[in-house]
């Protein structure tokens, strides 16, 4: 069995505290938070935090971690391999087939890892070309090919479409025969079968550890609700207190035929699709039907743009209008954006650069700039961390600042492509209640991505769902209006 007695564990200024808690062996336990503080045994495991008091016995010899945290950390290797090329073209990365055999020769394993996770089809594509749910079953299938003894999943749902999240239960039931799971998860609709024991974590402390069947009744469950709606509510207050006159468009985006297409393939075509005023949209459909290029072509981060007929706030795209005027009226949450974003700038600095649309912070702010992050750092409870480098922070306090960031500048448009992912179970709660606020008081107009039917966002009764095109190439968008 796995014994911890005593333990602290650090990162930056996040701490883990467990006083004694015991993993039986065969004994599969799902960690709920109201605090990232649990995803630190992960990045312990990984040599990303310091244990600095206690003792951990019984770990078995090899074990798998999958986590957001390790995923940044292969963007960063891909980054810097792509940075160290002195060519002038795009490097896709290492592919999906390469980055396996990193981890495992074994031609058979590695065969079985790409069946179970569903990477056939992108077994030769390159790693900067994955959609974030692609990018979350390599993670998986990594983990498996190390021939762990000892799985620890945080966050493994996160961006998956629905047919991978119910592969992926019946993948870690059929696991659980042979390994022993840890899985830390904000999502309560998401614990399969195989899970048997709770473990809840609340102020950075291991607060209790119980039978599964004790949790939907537990006292902490119904506290962490409570707070949420009245965290949620402040939030909605500021915004709707803080709201400015804004020139008025209708549209505010326009498409017309749209179509993305890459070396490989037709993502998506025949889109045409616009904002009208006052509508909120949910863009819905599988892992890498283009998504969050949609979002992207909004946004103006997509190379294909300009290759596209699109209208944004009265402008032709391309016309000769400033990208950075556009980007002021659009704030954006991402998880492309949050692995960008990796510059070690203090917290507070995180949410003023949102007002000029930086990655980091390379002018003085105002006062008002500066009073208004700080304001968020109270919103959010993170006022003992506004010095602290964005690096140092959990991913969950990190995602949070992003939030702030792109709320702070009150955006005419807000493009959120799975916002909640990295969110412990409380702070996910406070942000998808505060969005359904801001969409029923029409403070700002959405572009919601989420694959979670838990998700669901109050107010948003426009969709675009990609479904599969009838030749078989990519995908076609089917509007639904109510």
């Amino acid at each position: 069995m796995i014994e911890f007695k005593q333990v602290e564990i650090k990162k930056g200024q996040q701490h883990c505290h467990i006083q004694d808690w015991v993993l039986a062996t065969h004994q599969h336990v799902c960690v709920i938070a109201g605090d990232n503080s649990p995803s630190l045994i992960a990045d312990w495991l990984c040599d990303e935090a310091a244990l600095i008091q206690g003792e951990i016995s019984g770990l078995p010899a090899t074990i798998g971690v999958v986590s957001l945290g390790i995923q940044q950390q292969l963007y960063a290797a891909q980054k810097a391999a792509d940075e160290t090329d002195l060519t002038n073209e795009v490097d896709p990365g290492s592919t999906v087939y390469e980055l396996l055999r990193e981890i495992n020769n074994d031609a058979a394993q590695i065969e079985q890892a790409i069946d179970d996770c569903g990477l056939s089809k992108l077994r030769d594509r390159g790693f900067f070309l994955l959609s974030t749910g692609e990018t979350r079953r390599l993670m998986l299938a990594r983990a498996i090919l190390s021939c762990p003894q000892l799985l620890v999943l945080d966050e493994p749902y996160a961006g998956l479409d629905k047919v991978y999240q119910r592969q992926l239960s019946e993948l870690l039931v059929r696991l659980s025969q042979d390994y022993q799971l840890v899985m830390i998860t904000s999502r309560e609709q998401e614990i399969p079968t195989c899970f048997t024991h709770i473990a809840l974590f609340d102020e950075q402390h291991l607060h209790s550890s119980f039978a599964r069947e004790q949790w939907i009744n537990h006292p902490l469950r119904q506290q962490w609700q409570a707070l949420a709606g009245e965290v949620s509510q402040q939030v909605a207050n500021v915004l709707q207190q803080a709201r400015c006159e804004q020139d008025n468009y209708d549209p505010l985006f326009a498409i017309y035929n749209g179509r993305v297409a890459y070396h490989d393939g037709v993502v998506f075509e025949h889109l045409n699709w616009q904002i009208s005023a006052g509508e909120h949209w949910q863009v819905r459909g599988p892992n890498g039907c283009g998504k969050s290029t949609l979002l992207n072509l909004i946004f103006g981060d997509h190379p294909q743009c300009y290759s596209n007929q699109i209208d944004i706030f009265g402008h032709r795209r391309g016309s000769g209008e400033s990208i950075w005027q556009i980007k002021q009226r659009i704030g954006m949450v991402s998880s492309a954006l949050h692995l960008q974003y990796r510059v070690n700038v203090k917290a507070v600095d995180v949410i003023i650069s949102g007002f000029y649309d930086s990655i980091g912070l390379y002018q003085q702010p105002t006062v008002s700039e500066q009073e208004q992050a700080r304001q968020w750092l109270k919103l959010l409870h993170m006022e003992a961390v506004a010095d602290s480098g964005f690096r140092s922070l959990s991913y969950g306090q990190q995602r949070l600042l992003l939030i702030a960031r792109a709320l702070i500048k009150q955006p005419l448009i807000l493009l959120l492509d799975e916002p909640c992912q990295g969110l412990d179970y409380l702070n996910r709660k406070i942000v998808l209640q505060a969005l359904s606020l801001v969409a029923s008081l029409s403070i700002t107009q959405m572009v919601y991505v989420s694959h979670h039917d838990d998700e669901a966002i109050d107010g948003i009764t426009h969709f675009i769902d990609f479904i599969p095109a009838e030749n078989g190439e990519g995908y076609r968008p089917q509007l639904i209006h109510p």
